[in-house]
């Protein structure tokens, strides 16, 4: 339940909305679900989405006719590191997807709105052996529940990601497909959009530490082909890799990190500590973690198409507030048109960011 509203919004500013009864006009280009045999789609003006019975989410841009058949497939790793680094144990064990078919549910219908829940559990080593050289044979059932979301007007994909971790000593991430090659992953950073190699450079001599395939971003990190690309919008995390074959390319982004040690000096990935070889328990992350992310697909170049608008907006979202009307001034505009707080400031080129 709940009322729902297309609302244009002022920039930087306020709009006062009366909840009512009163049926509206349906959208002009409404969200439609529809089954296809196990698999779910849902089709919006700019994107179609489909979720087959595995939990796999397949994301079709109709501008830049791109299909990312890939979207935040989960992948799980064991992590014997400490708080800076990560270090893999000796021996590794991934795991990629649920243990079983999830269970799909549709929470909201349309037509403004689809969301679809997809529910599952990943079966999970507990932790690492004693000696830390590989992943524990025996396994725990880890919850994880995904909900997917498209609105109408969005040319974005709205997901919410939540983790009841109750296991250790592992490094669990969302992996995001391309269908082109890539040679560089652009990565938000304050005040610049910085542009790396996917390859990281080779060591030379002796290094303390080697160049690590992960690198930092600031909430926005894209991959960008011929016809468009595709951006990750993750406000508070702060991890990447970026992977890519001759064909294909991926951005991997951390969701979390669980290690008892806020440092060692036994890592693979560096030598030598980097802090106090301390345990640190709040670090094994036991605890439910929810996450919400964007995807932001895009025709042409990420500087032209607007996107970089787009995966701000989803940053920082429009926040509601309950505010109740006085006897005296029901059916008056609760803010006049004159009222600068309607728009205090509008920036309307696209290469100027507030």
């Amino acid at each position: 339940g709940g009322l729902q509203a297309l609302v244009d919004l002022p920039p930087l500013g306020a709009t006062c909305l009366r909840a009512s009864t009163t049926r509206g006009s349906p959208a002009s280009a409404p969200v439609r679900i529809e089954r296809a045999g196990e698999s779910l789609q849902v089709d919006s003006d700019r994107l179609r989405l489909r979720v087959d019975e595995s939990g796999v989410l397949r994301l079709t841009d109709r501008a830049s006719g791109y299909t990312f058949r890939r979207v935040a497939r989960l992948e799980d790793e064991g992590d014997a590191g400490d708080t800076y680094d990560f270090s893999p144990p000796r021996t590794q064990r991934k795991v990629v997807g649920f243990a079983h078919p999830p269970r799909l549910s549709v929470v909201e219908s349309g037509p403004l709105r689809v969301v679809i829940e997809i529910a599952g559990k990943m079966q999970l080593p507990v932790g690492l052996v004693p000696g830390r050289s590989r992943r524990a044979a025996r396994s725990s059932l880890v919850p994880v529940t995904v909900r997917a979301a498209l609105a109408a007007g969005a040319p974005l994909l709205d997901l919410t990601l939540t983790v009841d971790n109750n296991v250790d000593d592992h490094r669990l991430r969302a992996v995001f497909r391309a269908p082109f090659p890539c040679d560089t992953a652009r990565a938000a950073a304050p005040f610049q959009l910085l542009e790396r190699p996917l390859r990281p450079v080779s060591p030379r001599g002796d290094w303390q530490q080697p160049p690590s395939p992960t690198q930092p971003f600031s909430d926005i990190v894209l991959l960008e082909g011929d016809k468009g690309g595709l951006a990750v919008v993750a406000a508070g995390l702060r991890e990447y890799e970026a992977r890519a074959d001759r064909r294909s390319s991926e951005l991997v982004v951390t969701l979390l990190r669980s290690v008892r040690w806020l440092s060692r000096d036994d890592l693979s990935t560096r030598r030598g500590e980097a802090g106090p070889c301390w345990r640190v328990e709040g670090a094994r992350q036991r605890a439910r973690i929810s996450l919400r992310l964007g995807v932001v697909p895009f025709a042409g170049s990420w500087t032209g198409s607007g996107a970089d608008r787009v995966a701000r907006e989803h940053l920082a979202p429009p926040r509601a507030l309950a505010v109740e009307e006085p006897p005296e001034r029901r059916g008056e505009p609760l803010v006049s048109p004159s009222d600068p707080a309607r728009g205090a400031l509008a920036l309307r080129d696209e290469g100027v960011q507030l």
